[in-house]
C-alpha cells in the first residue's frame, strides 16, 4: 500500500499543475488513474478498519462484553470485504470491466449438466453481488 501512497499523492501533485488540463485527454486519463488508485486505498482502509473492529471485538468476547454472535458478525463483514478486494485484485487487466458473454455447451445427451453448471453460477456470491445475468439459450 506505501507504493500507491506514494503514486497517489505523485498524481494528486499532477493534478495541481497549471497547466494540468492544457491536454484534456492525458488529464482525464490521470483522473482515472487518481480515482482507481484512491479506490485500492479506500478498500484497503476499509478492509483494515474491519480487522482492527474485529480484533477489539474479539477482546470484548473475551471479558464478556461481546457476544459470540457480534463476533461472527464482524468476522463476515470484514471477511466480505477481503473478498470483494480480492475480487477486484482478479480483475484489474484494462479490458476486464467490459461485458463479456459465456456459453456454456453440455454436447448431446448432457443437458442437465449445463443446467447444473448455470445453476451453480447463479448461487457463486460474487455473480449476485455484481449483478452477472445468467440466462438460458
Amino acid at each position: 500500500m506505501d507504493r500507491r501512497t506514494i503514486e497517489a499523492q505523485e498524481l494528486d501533485e499532477k493534478t495541481q499543475d497549471p497547466q494540468f488540463w492544457a491536454d484534456p485527454k492525458a488529464a482525464e486519463a490521470t483522473m482515472k488513474k487518481v480515482r482507481e488508485v484512491k479506490g485500492w486505498l479506500n478498500g484497503y482502509k476499509k478492509a483494515e478498519d474491519a480487522y482492527n473492529d474485529l480484533a477489539v471485538l474479539f477482546d470484548f468476547a473475551k471479558e464478556g462484553e461481546a457476544t459470540e454472535e457480534e463476533v461472527d458478525a464482524q468476522y463476515a463483514e470484514a471477511l466480505k470485504i477481503v473478498e470483494d478486494l480480492e475480487f477486484k485484485n482478479m480483475l484489474q487487466e484494462e479490458a476486464d470491466p467490459m461485458s463479456a458473454v459465456l456459453k456454456i455447451n453440455a454436447g448431446p445427451g448432457l443437458g442437465s449438466d449445463a443446467d447444473a453448471h448455470v445453476y451453480a453460477l447463479r448461487r457463486e456470491p460474487q455473480v449476485q453481488a455484481h449483478y452477472f445475468q445468467l440466462t438460458r439459450s
